[in-house]
């Protein structure tokens, strides 16, 4: 037999919330595998749960083999290549949420 519900407890924690993607600059890399190193922070307040980067729509030939986020959990950062004779951009992002 089942005894009387108690009242109900007081509202938890979100588990996640201020969800927000933050977006570098746009960097120009230079042609024959030049490689440049993008990082990017969350605001105040916040800690980064992932990231990655983005580059030209039409662009295969940009790489980050290395795409891993700061040690302090503020932001991300990639080491982009560009393997073409042409400039190619790259950009990185962070996808942050409220610190708890």
């Amino acid at each position: 037999m089942q005894g009387i519900p108690g009242p109900a407890g007081p509202a938890g924690t979100p588990a996640l919330s201020g969800y927000e993607i933050v977006r570098g600059p746009t960097l120009e890399v230079a042609p024959f595998w030049d490689s440049d190193y993008l990082t990017v922070e969350c605001p105040p307040g916040k800690r980064v749960v992932g990231g990655g980067y983005d580059g030209n729509s039409i662009n295969p030939y940009i790489s980050a083999p290395i795409d891993i986020p700061p040690i302090d959990g503020r932001g991300w950062g990639v080491q982009g290549y560009n393997g073409v004779g042409i400039f190619r951009q790259i950009r990185v992002y962070a996808i942050c949420v409220n610190a708890q």
